[in-house]
């Protein structure tokens, strides 16, 4: 009766001291850290064996081995939540720490240095955070990124008005620089040149965890056109595009910007509601949008190299071929009244 007594007594005893050692090990204050190592915490993730924490008897630290489904490690941090000190793979921890994994599900970007000698590539937050450079690096993109291409001394921006790349001019040089990503999902749109000289693009994100390595095309180009005049064009009553040989599809020109020009250019300016009327003033030269009695009256001309070769009304568009001078960049000015 006695031993049956003494067995149920060690019973609670033993059960006691694994309820102590559990609070210790799910404490955040590292007690179960080694004295002459580190306490790895996966902090939601986990090793292949299912395991959430390991101990190391040395002060390097670890790459990180735990996994986590849709997220990928960034660095241990002291704190669960990210609040402590950071500790990137193979730096030196004190002894006795424990460190927590921090997890991202955010996309990374890989850069390319594709426009080296014209240009400097860079990611930041959209709401003024931190420009990371990516060159010859990578970084993290936030959820509202964007993607900032800087000039290098002696360098001029032109912005391509399809959203997707710049021109660089350096000296007597020019080079097309557009940057691709690969990945069905990242795409850089409404590009912008800034007071700095800076082209600035929008990244929309529709995935997460991706790496990203990003694909820089870099070629001569040929003329440029820029458009001036009006900038916002009312799009509900007409759209600007341009097409010349050996392009699929016509270009948005709505906004004012920079694109690039090939054979037999062509700008296209179309009716976008049924019912608009679309005639040309020679005597004027103005182009005229007439919908329900209202008359838009379009305006235009070109300079720098650029000449109006030909207009003709076809349907609800009307179509203005201009030649230009190879050895400049023509500039058209377009100017809507109503």
């Amino acid at each position: 009766m006695n031993s049956k007594v003494v067995i149920a007594i060690v019973a609670v005893v033993i059960v006691a001291v694994a309820g102590i050692a559990f609070f210790a090990m799910s404490s955040n204050n590292g007690g179960d850290a080694p004295s002459d190592g580190i306490l790895y915490d996966g902090n939601g993730g986990k090793l292949p064996d299912g395991k959430t924490t390991y101990t190391q008897h040395s002060t390097s630290v670890d790459t990180c081995s735990f996994q986590k489904d849709g997220y990928h490690w960034v660095v241990w941090n002291t704190k669960a939540d990210g609040s402590g000190t950071d500790y990137n793979e193979n730096s030196v921890a004190p002894a006795k720490t424990t460190l927590y994994a921090q997890w991202s599900n955010a996309n990374t970007i890989f850069g390319s240095d594709g426009g080296i000698g014209y240009v400097s590539i860079f990611v930041a937050d959209s709401n003024g955070g931190k420009e990371v450079n990516i060159d010859h690096g990578y970084a993290e993109l936030p959820s509202k990124a964007v993607f900032i291409i800087k000039p290098l001394s002696g360098v001029t921006l032109k912005i391509y008005v399809d959203g997707k790349g710049v021109i660089a001019e350096k000296s007597d040089k020019k080079n097309y620089i557009e940057y691709i990503t690969g990945t069905a999902g990242i795409v850089f749109e409404n590009g912008s040149i800034k007071d700095d000289g800076s082209a600035v693009f929008e990244v929309r994100q529709t995935i997460s965890n991706q790496s990203v390595t990003l694909g820089c095309l870099n070629t001569s180009v040929s003329n440029v056109l820029d458009i001036k005049g009006t900038r916002e064009v009312p799009t509900d009553i007409m759209s600007f595009s341009i097409k010349y040989t050996g392009l699929t599809d016509v270009i948005d020109i709505n906004h004012t910007g920079s694109v690039q020009l090939g054979d037999s250019p062509e700008i296209h300016v179309k009716a976008v509601k049924t019912g608009t009327s679309v005639d040309y003033d020679a005597d004027a030269g103005s182009i005229i949008f007439t919908l329900d009695g209202k008359k838009y009256e379009i305006q235009f001309n070109f300079s720098n190299g650029g000449e109006v070769s030909e207009v003709s009304i076809n349907e609800d568009t009307a179509i203005i071929k201009f030649s230009f001078d190879h050895d400049k960049d023509p500039i058209f000015y377009r100017v809507i009244g109503s």
